[in-house]
């Protein structure tokens, strides 16, 4: 199974659709989802960098459309 690195440690921030999620929190929903691309893929080697960008699209855009639909 292939193995995503923690990205280096930055300063706590916010992502900018939602206020409540935590750099940190977003990492890890997109280390999820990596890792979920990368088993429907096949387990395809080299392909890391690729599943991690494709995770982050498809995380942010939920999380995005997640806020649109919630009222506060």
């Amino acid at each position: 199974m292939s193995k995503f690195k923690e990205s280096r440690k930055e300063p706590e921030r916010r992502s900018s659709c939602h206020t409540s999620v935590t750099t940190e929190q977003l990492n890890k929903a997109v280390q999820k989802k990596a890792e979920e691309l990368y088993e429907k893929s096949g387990r395809k080697p080299g392909r890391d960098m690729e599943n991690w960008l494709e995770a982050e699209k498809i995380v942010r855009s939920q999380m995005c459309s997640d806020m649109t639909h919630m009222t506060c």
